[in-house]
């Protein structure tokens, strides 16, 4: 039915992780949009770590269009993994004041007013338990309702099932757009 009606479709694994689940829940929210009083929030980032326990650091751009509520959270099964966690402004300011709701087992940092435009910066300590995993997920809405965010929309043409990368080579197509409009000679990497 989504092929037929250009819309999405999730498929979520009996043995999957919660991951997964919430893939679908936040797709589905993204794809409804939203009323046109009402900013999108943008995804910037998302990345899961899994036992790693050392140090980890990344990297979030944030563009002319963007800076109003400005949030890092992360999803963790054990609060006890996280160690520390902070994020650093392009111009040096860390942030460290953590806001936590355990019964959701989510945590947040979220920058007050606009942020600055470039390079915010996060660092997250966590455990070595294997078990263990941490979600981040940055986000932030549209400095203005005048000025669209700029967004990228990555899809293999042929579905998501890949059955062999190694053997045959994967298409993957970009559509870089601010708003409806199609940003024309946008480098993707």
């Amino acid at each position: 039915m989504a092929t037929v009606t250009n819309g999405l479709s999730f498929f979520i694994n009996d043995n999957g992780s919660n991951d997964e689940l919430y893939d679908a829940f936040t797709g589905s929210l993204a794809y409804a949009g939203c009323s046109p009083a009402e900013k999108p929030r943008v995804l910037l980032e998302q990345k899961k770590y899994q036992g790693v326990g050392q140090v980890i650091t990344g990297v979030v751009s944030v563009d002319f269009t963007l800076g109003q509520e400005l949030t890092f959270r992360l999803d963790y099964t054990t609060k006890s993994h996280i160690l520390s966690f902070s994020v650093q402004s392009p111009s040096g300011q860390v942030f460290n004041t953590i806001t936590y709701d355990d019964s959701t087992k989510l945590l947040y940092i979220t920058i007050p007013n606009i942020a600055e435009e470039g390079e915010w910066s996060y660092t997250l300590t966590v455990t070595s338990s294997v078990n263990d995993y941490v979600n981040l997920i940055a986000t932030s809405k549209p400095k203005s309702t005048l000025t669209e965010p700029i967004t990228v929309e990555c899809l293999i043409p042929s579905g998501t099932v890949v059955t062999d990368a190694a053997s045959a080579p994967v298409q993957v197509v970009a559509i870089v757009k601010q708003g409806r409009n199609r940003v024309i000679g946008a480098d993707v990497k």
